[in-house]
């Protein structure tokens, strides 16, 4: 399929996390008009503290509206590198630190609108949770527990069985 021919081109949004824009294509058979959310760009740290266990934090997505439990992640900041992002997220969100992060995959969270990279990240097996008490905003929270945002745990086996199941 050949490349689209970009008619025009607006910027209507521009926020702190992303930008919008709305451009008019024209295909050999037809015009459309889309929208395309720009990011730039996101981390999702797979930790693994123990080799059957993986670290999960739960969070208010507003959204959503309700909380929900996912794997550490987060933006990448200007000038900053996937794997220095990682390290932050996981320090971060959790309290944990990587002995080593490795590369495991890079996609595109909704390439049908939206151009956020996201790029998955391992700690290998490495991960350590500091031992000592942390004060984080108006929360007083074990590092092993989590910090900031929600609090951190490891999936269960029957957890991460399920998430096999679904996909």
């Amino acid at each position: 399929m050949p490349t689209p021919k970009t008619l025009w081109s607006r910027s209507v949004y521009r926020g702190k996390v992303v930008n919008l824009r709305i451009e008019e294509l024209e295909f050999p058979s037809r015009r459309a008009v889309v929208e395309v959310v720009e990011h730039r760009g996101a981390v999702v740290i797979a930790a693994q503290p123990a080799r059957d266990a993986i670290v999960l934090v739960e969070q208010y997505r507003y959204p959503l509206g309700m909380r929900q439990w996912e794997v550490p992640a987060g933006s990448i900041d200007p000038g900053e590198g996937p794997d220095a992002c990682a390290a932050r997220e996981l320090r971060e969100e959790t309290g944990y630190r990587a002995e080593r992060i490795r590369k495991l995959w890079s996609a595109y969270s909704a390439p049908g609108f939206c151009t956020e990279l996201r790029c998955g990240r391992s700690d290998a097996r490495r991960t350590r949770a500091r031992r000592r008490r942390r004060r984080h905003g108006r929360q007083n929270v074990r590092a092993r527990r989590g910090l900031g945002h929600g609090r951190a745990r490891r999936a269960s086996r029957r957890e991460n069985a399920d998430c096999d199941r679904v996909g």
